[in-house]
C-alpha cells in the first residue's frame, strides 16, 4: 500500500524553475505523521520512497532526480534537488540545501543555510550547519561537525571527530581526522589529526613553498612528514635528507627559520587570546 499520494489541485512551479506538489499521508509514517497529515512538496513519486519511514515535512521540496530513502527526513524550508540521494535517519532542515550528486546517509544532519553539492558524501553523524559549503568529491564520515562559514571542496577526507569553524577553507587532497580543530586554511595533501591548525604559510605564499605547509597548536607538516616543532628545529641535514633528497635538504636550509619563527609566533598569539 502507498504511504502518501499527490495532491494534484496543489500543482506549483518553485523558485528553481520545477512543478512540484504538496503530498498528503495515506496511513500513520513513524511517530509524527498521521493519515491525513499534509506534508512537503515533490515533483512525483520517484522522489520519494512509499517504503520505511521517509518523509518530507513543512515546506521542505525535493525535485529533479533526488530521492529521500529509508527514514530520511526533510524539514521546513530545505530543498533536494538533481541526483542527491538522501537515506539512513539522516535530516535535512531549515534552509539546508542538497544537490547534485550528493549523497548523504546514516545520522547526518545538514541545517542552518548549509549546502552540500556536486560529488560530497556524507554519513555516520556528521553534523553540518551555518553557511557552511561542501563540494567537490569530499567525503566526510565520523562525529564532526562542520559550521560557521567553513568551505570544503576537492578530494578532501575528513574522519573521526574534528571541528571545522569559522572561516575554515579545506581543499586539495587534505585528509582531517581525529580531534583536529580547523578555522583556517587546509590544502595541497596535508594531513590534520590533532590540535588546531594554527597557519598554513601556503596560503600567503602559494607556489613559493615546495611542500604543502600545515602548522598547528604542536605540530608543523611539511609535505607527508608531520613532526613536533622541536623535532623539525634538531633535525640534522642528514635526517632531512632522508625525507626527499636534496630537494628537502635545499627547502629547509631555506625555509627553516621562517617556518620555526611562525609556529613560535603563532603559539604566543594563540596565549595571549587565552587571557
Amino acid at each position: 500500500m502507498k504511504k502518501y499520494k499527490i495532491i494534484e489541485e496543489t500543482e506549483r512551479i518553485n523558485s528553481h524553475g520545477a512543478t512540484v506538489y504538496r503530498i498528503v499521508a495515506l496511513k500513520n509514517v513513524g511517530h509524527d505523521v498521521k493519515k491525513g497529515d499534509i506534508g512537503g512538496w515533490i515533483a512525483n513519486e520517484s522522489n520519494l520512497s512509499h517504503y520505511d519511514e521517509c518523509w518530507v515535512y513543512d515546506e521542505a521540496e525535493v525535485f529533479g532526480n533526488a530521492k529521500i530513502t529509508w527514514d530520511a527526513q526533510i524539514r521546513d524550508h530545505s530543498k533536494i534537488k538533481d541526483n542527491a540521494i538522501i537515506y539512513g535517519y539522516a535530516i535535512i532542515e531549515e534552509y539546508a540545501e542538497i544537490s547534485g550528486n550528493a549523497q548523504i546517509g546514516d545520522n547526518v544532519i545538514v541545517c542552518g543555510r548549509a549546502q552540500v553539492w556536486e560529488n560530497v558524501v556524507l554519513w555516520d553523524v556528521v553534523g553540518v550547519s551555518g553557511n557552511a559549503i561542501i563540494r567537490g568529491n569530499a567525503q566526510i564520515r565520523g562525529t564532526g561537525e562542520i559550521k560557521g562559514n567553513a568551505r570544503i571542496g576537492g578530494n578532501v577526507q575528513i574522519t573521526g571527530w574534528p571541528v571545522i569553524k569559522g572561516n575554515a577553507r579545506i581543499e586539495g587532497h587534505a585528509k582531517i581526522g581525529g580531534s583536529a580543530i580547523i578555522s583556517n586554511y587546509v590544502g595541497g595533501y596535508s594531513i590534520v589529526t590533532h590540535g588546531e591548525v594554527i597557519e598554513s604559510p601556503s596560503k600567503y605564499f602559494g607556489s613559493a613553498f615546495d611542500y604543502e605547509i600545515t602548522i598547528t597548536d604542536n605540530h608543523i607538516q611539511i609535505g607527508r612528514e608531520v613532526h613536533t616543532k622541536k623535532e623539525w628545529a634538531n633535525f640534522t641535514d642528514k635526517q632531512i635528507l632522508k625525507m626527499d633528497g636534496t630537494r628537502a635538504l635545499t627547502f629547509w636550509k631555506m625555509f627553516k627559520p621562517l617556518l620555526i619563527a611562525m609556529g613560535e609566533i603563532k603559539e604566543i598569539i594563540k596565549e595571549n587570546e587565552k587571557e
